[in-house]
């Protein structure tokens, strides 16, 4: 084999690999000036293709948007919520684990419901917390569609969300600790996802399901008067 062929067929093995790695060489996260590339343009795509439309469009440009949106797909699958695009992340984005196919159409569809609109119904829950409580429910004509809930006390807040789909519920939980009494805008705070199936409750950890029997959902549908599926 001639140089020039060698050469053409050492670059139809590297350019395969090649494309692949492309955007796994670097962190992508918002900074200025903003990164801009084709790894970001395909981590867009992705966000927009799983149901994360307030990424806005795939341009290309990861600005606030961008951020906002992995910051949202992180919470559903149980990452800390960086807004930072590392190799695991892509991973997740783009090579889920079989075990986390359903899951992730289940956070599409629990994610379109935060964005469609619906009619409110709130209601006080004051008698679980001494600092107050409510719960809101998102309905149209057909019935209800997701339920919010907040339980406040002086050191902190739980917020669920509450995303039935078919037979089945996604539950984010956000615990939020204050370092002194009452202090909100300091607030730490961390997020539990709880994928509920049949009988079994999965809790989703760093895109990982691990069965827990915790029962995040029997306790919500006490407080809510909710129904299950």
């Amino acid at each position: 084999m001639h140089g020039r062929q060698w050469i053409i067929f050492a670059m139809f093995l590297v350019t395969p690999v090649f494309l692949l790695s492309q955007g796994l060489d670097r962190d992508l996260k918002l900074v200025k000036p903003m990164m801009n590339g084709e790894d970001v343009v395909k981590v867009q795509t992705q966000l927009l293709q799983l149901g994360f439309i307030d990424v806005g469009t795939a341009d290309g440009w990861f600005g606030p948007k961008t951020q906002k949106s992995v910051k949202n797909f992180q919470k559903f699958l149980g990452y800390e919520q960086s807004g930072i695009v590392d190799k695991e992340i892509w991973n997740a984005l783009f090579a889920p684990d079989a075990d986390l196919l359903q899951l992730e159409k289940d956070v599409r569809a629990a994610n379109q419901l935060t964005l469609e609109k619906y009619s409110k119904t709130t209601r006080d829950l004051s008698v679980h917390s001494t600092e107050g409580g409510g719960l809101t429910e998102y309905s149209d004509k057909e019935g209800a569609k997701y339920i919010q809930i907040g339980i406040y006390g002086e050191t902190g807040k739980v917020e669920y969300g509450v995303y039935p789909i078919e037979d089945r519920y996604l539950v984010v939980e956000a615990d939020y600790s204050y370092p002194v009494p009452f202090d909100v805008e300091h607030a730490k705070v961390a997020y539990s996802v709880y994928y509920y199936r049949g009988k079994t409750t999965n809790e989703v950890k760093n895109g990982k399901l691990n069965v827990t029997t915790y029962d995040s959902v029997g306790v919500l549908k006490m407080i809510s008067g909710a129904s299950a599926p």
